[in-house]
């Protein structure tokens, strides 16, 4: 996260270590939920949420 964070592609005062854990957060539940069998249109939806919320709105 440091590097987007440099790159101006992140807000400069973001938490890189913060952002990297519910990264991890999420890429593990986006595991989980996809080996119990959900949908792949729910976790495209569960990314796409995730994605938002990680570096801001998409436009």
């Amino acid at each position: 996260m440091r590097k987007p964070i440099a790159d101006g592609e992140l807000d400069i005062e973001a938490d890189a270590a913060g952002l990297a854990s519910v990264t991890s957060a999420v890429m593990h539940s986006l595991a989980v939920r996809a080996r119990a069998g959900e949908p792949r249109q729910a976790l495209d939806k569960l990314s796409g949420v995730a994605i938002d919320l990680i570096c801001g709105k998409r436009r």
